[in-house]
């Protein structure tokens, strides 16, 4: 699973990464720590990295919660999986119209 995070500047009052900036909250999406929140350096996704402050906010989930999250986060891929095909197979469709409309065209010209 991929670990990306949000983030938010609420309840990080306090805490100071390496870089002597104060941190952001960030919520970890991995397997491990779904939905489990952390203090991290505000340039983290920035070229370089920041200075890679890292620590965690508030406790460990329980395994019925992480198993819980990491359920619905399963349902939420694959409810939303169809509708981007649906949009993929749009978007061909209609390329396909265009690009015959276009030929027809110049064939009618010619």
């Amino acid at each position: 699973m991929s670990s990306t995070t949000s983030s938010s500047t609420a309840g990080g009052i306090g805490t100071v990464c390496f870089c002597g900036i104060q941190t952001r909250i960030r919520t970890s999406w991995t397997d491990n720590n779904p939905g489990r929140r952390f203090h991290g350096c505000k340039d983290w996704n920035r070229v370089g990295g920041g200075c890679g402050f890292f620590k965690w906010y508030g406790t460990e989930m329980s395994p019925r919660a992480k198993y819980v999250i990491l359920s619905l986060l399963k349902e939420k891929r694959e409810f939303v999986k169809p509708k981007n095909q649906e949009k993929t197979g749009d978007w061909m469709k209609y390329a396909l119209i265009a690009s015959w409309g276009f030929f027809f065209a110049v064939w009618v010209l010619m």
